[in-house]
């Protein structure tokens, strides 16, 4: 800081390092000829979640905060992908854009400590919202995560095997009954059956017992009686809600190891209770605590903040929710 006669009154020396995975500013020093004025201004940061290491990262969530999930290819949410005719329904696997509360908070800044000796720390939640624009997000619907599955265990050789079956209900979305649902079928088991009856086998069924998927693990094998393991393989259907059946069979025991079958059906159920706040991207302080001596930590001032409208209604508005656009060619061939 200088005068107006370019004279040097005084200087502020800023500290930084790398401890959350970013450059961050850790101090702020008030000098003059290269002399302290008064204590250092401390900044703290969360550092027990660490960033990623890659600034290109997809580790985000829809607003760009990260959420953590490292395994992301790309910044693309899951889809599905109808023909023209609508004859067919492909699903395409994509990254979890879903917000992660803990992992938004990662290098946040926790605590500040002042030259003069007082403190103050942050508590933060995460942004929600219960208004789109000038709407509601009220008319849609919650989901509770289900897991259908069924499996069998080979018991001997071949007499007094029985098929396992469990039934099952996907429920209608409220006022759209004939919606399909999304649905994860994962299967997975073990075969030594030396012929095509012996060999373990999973199936679906709808109500009227029409066949949806079937795999008999270890159809072709050679030679038959080798041990073959399938691990677990998992593709995307869309199903209309209505009562569907998994079937599960496996034979042969030697005593030592058995053959297995394996399938499993994951989905939401809508519960159909009406959301009134949700979660968005970002965090905002809840709480603050204000020290006059950062040594004396059981005298403090608490100061919280709140952002509902009531105990079930959040004041956040947006704009609008994240969107997505997807594009791809279909290619029709002729014989004209």
């Amino acid at each position: 800081v200088k005068d107006r006669d370019n004279a040097e009154k005084k200087t502020f020396k800023f500290n930084y390092d790398y401890s959350v995975g970013r450059l961050t500013l850790k101090s702020v020093i008030e000098q003059k000829d290269n002399v302290d004025l008064m204590p250092p201004t401390l900044f703290e940061y969360n550092t027990s979640t660490p960033l990623p290491t890659s600034f290109k990262s997809y580790a985000q969530d829809h607003w760009g905060f990260y959420n953590g999930v490292n395994t992301n290819l790309n910044t693309l949410p899951p889809y599905w992908i109808s023909r023209l005719d609508e004859t067919q329904t492909f699903f395409v696997d994509g990254a979890n854009r879903e917000v992660d509360i803990t992992k938004t908070q990662a290098g946040i800044l926790k605590a500040v400590t002042y030259p003069t000796g007082g403190k103050v720390e942050f508590d933060y939640e995460p942004n929600q919202y219960s208004f789109i624009q000038s709407g509601s997000v009220s008319d849609l619907s919650q989901y509770t995560s289900i897991s259908e599955t069924q499996n069998a265990l080979g018991i001997g050789t071949g007499t007094g095997s029985v098929e396992e079956v469990k039934t099952f209900t996907i429920l209608p979305i409220q006022g759209q009954p004939t919606r399909k649902i999304n649905v994860k079928i994962s299967y997975s088991g073990r075969s030594r059956g030396p012929t095509l009856s012996l060999k373990p086998y999973v199936k679906l069924f709808d109500s009227s017992e029409q066949l949806l998927f079937s795999n008999l693990f270890g159809a072709g094998s050679n030679p038959p009686d080798n041990e073959a393991e399938y691990p677990e393989v998992s593709f995307y259907k869309q199903l209309l809600p209505g009562t569907y059946t998994l079937r599960a069979k496996a034979v042969i025991f030697d005593g030592v190891r058995a053959d297995f079958a394996d399938i499993r059906v994951d989905y939401g159920n809508p519960t159909n209770q009406i959301i009134t706040k949700k979660i968005a991207g970002g965090v905002r302080i809840k709480e603050k605590r204000e020290y006059p001596d950062k040594n004396i930590l059981t005298d403090y001032i608490t100061k919280t903040y709140a952002y509902d409208m009531d105990a079930s209604t959040s004041a956040g508005v947006i704009y609008q929710e994240p969107r997505y656009q997807y594009g791809y060619n279909q290619v029709y061939t002729s014989t004209d």
